[in-house]
């Protein structure tokens, strides 16, 4: 490390001269030199000696290239304010505004060496006007924040650059400056009272939206727009002088334009400004409105004067149709009362003949010696018998399903014995759901002619005890069941054995007859 640092200070003392690259160079050495004394010491002493003249030399080449720079940027100011003078002389001959040739001639002209805001300039083969003024935030077109914006309020002046020479180009610098230069190429700004606003940069790789990077070509006919920041002007300030070197785009001279701070969007006195202009509008408006008020009164009032006299010739229409209303009201519902009466008589009348329909049916089904049960029409829960008995029908096999059928069908009385009936002697098969079907029949519902269709229960052998006695305490309990006596008894003689465990149940049940 003493031997690089010896050699880079032996190359800083020969660029030294060189202003901030030789500051960089001799400041290099310097480091390695320092960092080679501290590896020789814990090295015990090896290699000090290049460590020691290598720090030597850079330090020599550091302090001669300070001093050189401080010389040079001295001198640079010098001829900067001497050429600064130069131009501002040649500003008041070499300006000329855009006058408008239509435009009226203002009470008090401005002096030939400030142009107002809002004309043109024309210098040299450039067309220059200030397209706005304002202060506020400053978006920012950065390289890694999205939509940035300034942290203070500042003063954004936005140029309009025209190129007014039809067959040349312009090679426009910014007057917002450059970072290094040898000649003035910066806007400057000062307000009636004296006071300069630094111009406000925003670091590397940060510009104002809308701002020239450095330079830019404008293409004969053509508008290119800048955007210079400064300082924010003092509330009390009248105006603002900007001074535009027109060595920024190749001519000569100064463009000088005079901005009022009432034109400056934003500041105190555009403020108060616009608060008097709010003022007066308000003030027309109200003056306004007040018109329009007294204008809508006397509109209301004929208006008034009209619907009152169409009201009343609604209100005697109303009253001439009020009575072919209530007349045609009544003939209504004297016909509606009508088509109740005759749908209640119409009514009792399918009712008669269902009944004797139904009585037509009993005596016909009796003197045939068939039983008879009421038709299917009860409803229980919006469903009648004939649902519940498809219901058992479908799932014979399922021992619940039949026995809830079984149960609801029991509600039905009448209705629901033939169904029962059919379900026990015929459409199930499982000799469980044959004794929950059973058990679900009232015998006292059970018509006379259908008794008989038990004896075939109590005579299958195959059929649970239990169900077979049940179906036999129902033949007990209808005195219909004794002309099938000897039927019975001959049934039951299984069950009328001595050795039989049912015997006494069964025998109290054959003394019932």
């Amino acid at each position: 490390m003493g031997i690089a640092a010896l050699v880079i200070g032996v190359l800083s003392f020969f660029i030294c001269w060189i202003p901030f690259v030789g500051v960089a160079v001799s400041g290099l050495g310097l480091l390695l030199g320092l960092g080679g004394l501290v590896l020789a010491i814990v090295r015990r002493g090896s290699g000090i000696g290049f460590s020691i003249a290598g720090s030597g030399l850079s330090s020599l080449s550091l302090v001669i290239c300070l001093v050189w720079t401080f010389a040079l940027s001295s001198a640079f100011k010098t001829v900067d304010d001497s050429l600064r003078n130069s131009l501002a002389e040649q500003s008041r001959m070499n300006m000329n505004p855009v006058v408008d040739p239509d435009a009226a001639k203002p009470d008090q002209p401005q002096g030939p060496s400030w142009a107002s805001p809002d004309k043109a300039v024309s210098q040299g083969d450039l067309q220059v006007q200030i397209a706005r003024t304002a202060i506020g935030k400053v978006p920012l077109k950065d390289m890694i924040r999205k939509d940035a914006t300034s942290k203070d309020d500042l003063l954004i002046v936005k140029l309009e650059l025209l190129n007014t020479n039809p067959t040349k180009k312009v090679e426009y610098h910014s007057w917002a400056g450059a970072d290094f230069t040898f000649h003035r190429d910066y806007a400057t700004l000062k307000d009636n009272f004296g006071n300069s606003y630094k111009r406000i940069s925003f670091g590397l790789g940060s510009h104002p939206v809308g701002a020239v990077e450095r330079s830019e070509s404008i293409y004969p006919n053509k508008m290119v727009t800048d955007v210079i920041v400064f300082e924010v002007p003092l509330d009390t300030a009248i105006h603002l002088d900007l001074e535009l070197p027109a060595t920024n785009y190749g001519s000569e001279g100064m463009v000088r334009f005079r901005i009022s701070m009432k034109s400056v969007h934003g500041s105190t006195a555009a403020q108060e400004a616009a608060a008097a202009q709010e003022k007066a509008a308000q003030e027309k408006a109200a003056q306004e409105k007040a018109a329009q008020e007294k204008a809508a009164q006397e509109k209301a009032v004929l208006e008034k004067a009209k619907q009152k006299k169409a009201l009343a010739e609604i209100e005697r229409e109303r009253l001439k149709t009020s009575e072919q209303q209530k007349e045609q009201e009544r003939q209504q519902q004297e016909q509606n009362a009508k088509e109740v009466e005759q749908q209640k008589l119409a009514a009792e009348k399918q009712k008669l003949l269902d009944i004797e329909s139904e009585k037509e049916r009993k005596a016909d089904l009796e003197s045939r010696g068939l039983p008879y049960y009421p038709k299917p029409t009860t409803l229980i829960k919006g469903n009648n018998a004939t649902y519940w008995y498809q219901r058992a029908k479908d799932n014979s096999r399922d021992l619940e399903i039949v026995k809830g059928a079984a149960n609801k069908l029991s509600e039905f009385k009448e209705e629901g014995i033939p169904f029962l009936m059919e379900l026990l002697l015929k459409e199930v098969t499982n000799l469980f759901g044959k004794d929950a079907v059973l058990s679900a029949i009232a015998p006292e519902y059970i018509h006379a002619d259908d008794m008989g269709r038990l004896i075939p229960v109590i005579a299958n052998q195959r059929y649970v005890t239990s169900t077979r006695i049940t179906a036999l305490r129902y033949l007990a309990k209808r005195k219909e069941s004794v002309k099938h006596l000897d039927e019975i008894k001959k049934s039951v003689s299984d069950l009328s054995s001595p050795k039989s465990k049912n015997w006494e149940e069964v025998i109290g049940d054959r003394e019932q007859f």
